[in-house]
């Protein structure tokens, strides 16, 4: 985790959902430095949990289903890790549906296994963005992180905000390249847990290949 204001990175995510979490471990793993600063206390987004007392209750997700192949095995690395894990199959009268899987013990257990040795600055509310020729400053209260790339992820779901009206069929949208700003999460391929992380996956992909 860092601690201090004033880094630079080679890219900037703003928001440690699922989407971000992804893309940041994507670009980490090809060699880039990643900075991903999120306004609340935990990382998840829509994998939100809570405790009351001695119980805890899942307030985002309450689930994940797996469709592609590649959300599949991240799911499967997730059960195997003990984070992940079966909870029913399809609903009533159509037990052939999909499999919902749920995080154990809560639903932030999947996004904390997804953080693993990224570097996060939780509490940070990104208050202004400024582009400069080639690279992009995040302003918070504690000061500014620059990098030569920026991401955005924004959740769109029933927990928090209302779903969207029609979701954007692209898993992620390039809205700038000089430097380039990517927006991403689950308003985009499908208002789902699955969705969001192939928008990240999306994400890390057009960014690298801005710079190859």
């Amino acid at each position: 985790m860092m601690q201090e204001a004033g880094q630079t990175a080679d890219v900037l995510v703003i928001g440690a959902g699922m989407a971000g979490l992804i893309a940041a471990a994507e670009l980490q793993r090809a060699g880039r430095r990643v900075l991903v600063l999120d306004k609340r206390r935990g990382v998840g987004g829509r994998l939100a949990s809570r405790r009351i007392g001695a119980a805890t209750f899942d307030h985002g997700a309450q689930f994940i289903t797996a469709r592609t192949s590649r959300f599949a095995a991240l799911v499967d690395d997730g059960r195997r890790a003990g984070v992940v894990e079966e909870w029913h199959r399809g609903s009533a009268g159509r037990p052939e549906g999909h499999v919902r899987w749920r995080g154990h013990p809560a639903m932030t257990s999947v996004a904390k296994h997804l953080a693993r040795g990224l570097e996060i600055m939780l509490e940070t509310r990104v208050v202004a963005l400024r582009a400069s020729r080639h690279r992009w400053s995040a302003e918070t209260a504690a000061g500014a992180y620059s990098a030569g790339a920026e991401v955005r992820t924004f959740q769109v779901h029933g927990w928090l905000y209302s779903k969207p009206l029609q979701v954007d069929e692209r898993p992620c949208a390039m809205v700038g390249q000089g430097p380039p700003l990517v927006l991403a999460g689950d308003a985009f391929a499908g208002p789902r847990v699955e969705g969001a992380a192939l928008s990240g996956w999306a994400t890390a992909e057009a960014v690298l290949a801005v710079w190859s």
